[in-house]
Order: C-alpha cells, then sequence, then structure tokens
C-alpha cells in the first residue's frame, strides 16, 4: 500500500490543475506551438517589406578598396586589409603577406592606383622595425641617382645606371616624408 499512496496523490495533483485551471488551461505544448505560430506570422509580414541595409559611413576620408572593381583581386585585399586597420581597428589582425604586398607594390601606378595612394601611406607610417628601416632605405635608393664612373671609357655613365621612373621617384618622396614625419 506504501508503493499506491504516491502514486493516488500524483493523480489527484493533477487532476487538481486541471480542474482548478478551468476552461483556461492550455498545456505548455500548446503555448509553445501557438508562439511559434505567432512569430512565423510576424516573419511573414517582416519578409513582404523591402528590408534596407544600413550603409556606414566612411569616416576615413580614404577611398573604400572593396568598391572599387577596377582593382585586381590580390590589390583588392591588400588594400582592403590596410583600410580595415583605419575603418575597423578592432577587427584588423596583422598580416605580413598583405604587408609585403603593400611594400613591394608601392612602387607600381597598375597593381595601386594613384586614388589608394594615401591609404597606402598612412598604413605605411605605422610601420615598425627592420621593415621601416628597409622602406626608408628603398625610398633613399628611389632618390638618389647613383653617377657611376666608367674607368675605360672616361666619362660618367648615368645611363648605365638603372632609370628611376618619375613615378617611383614622387612615390619614394612622398613615403619618405611620411615615414621622416612620424616617429616610431
Amino acid at each position: 500500500m506504501a508503493d499506491d499512496e504516491p502514486i493516488k496523490k500524483k493523480s489527484r495533483k493533477s487532476k487538481e490543475k486541471t480542474e482548478d485551471a478551468g476552461p483556461e488551461f492550455v498545456p505548455k505544448k500548446m503555448k509553445k506551438r501557438k508562439r511559434d505560430a505567432e512569430a512565423e506570422a510576424d516573419d511573414a509580414i517582416l519578409s513582404t517589406e523591402p528590408v534596407k541595409k544600413k550603409k556606414h559611413k566612411n569616416k576615413t576620408g580614404l577611398l573604400d578598396p572593396s568598391e572599387d572593381s577596377s582593382l585586381s583581386e590580390q590589390a583588392q585585399k591588400a588594400l582592403s586589409y590596410a583600410f580595415t586597420q583605419f575603418r575597423h581597428p578592432k577587427r584588423w589582425k596583422f598580416q605580413k603577406a598583405r604587408q609585403n604586398w603593400l611594400i613591394r607594390n608601392a612602387w607600381s601606378a597598375e597593381s595601386i592606383p594613384d586614388a589608394h595612394m594615401p591609404l597606402v601611406l598612412k598604413y605605411l607610417t605605422n610601420v615598425q622595425g627592420g621593415v621601416r628601416e628597409n622602406l626608408v632605405k628603398t625610398c633613399q635608393s628611389y632618390l638618389t641617382v647613383p653617377i657611376v664612373v666608367d674607368p675605360a671609357a672616361g666619362e660618367t655613365a648615368t645611363e648605365a645606371a638603372k632609370p628611376v621612373s618619375d613615378l617611383k621617384a614622387l612615390r619614394a618622396r612622398e613615403l619618405l616624408d611620411v615615414l621622416e614625419a612620424s616617429p616610431l
């Protein structure tokens, strides 16, 4: 009989719940189904309205490379990497390969158009260590044209030296000015 008593008590309680609640009593499963059906109805109403994407304003003053379709895929990735450092600094993560690409291609107008050069200059001002020193040396080498004296001909042979293009010299001057102005 001791085994029967707890069972009887449980059955009495469950009967009391249904009787006390009256016609308003709805089991939990039914409530959940009702909520789900209401949520689906709300979603159906919302899905008929066109969803407008919020476009965040670019407060950096630099061109967004992801919007430039004339860039190559590699250029777009590297410039987007540099752009992220200024637009979303918390999301930015150092990537050596992207930095190396920017440094190698900083002299090429095809890889990095003049419109995106301010972004590259701003990024490269924050470069540290040996990379910065090498960058300064490279800029200085593009700005100084070595004069080679040919002892056999007895005259100076500036033509024998590699001619530096005006674009490289201009970019080297801009980059050197920026690097010398910012102490790191």
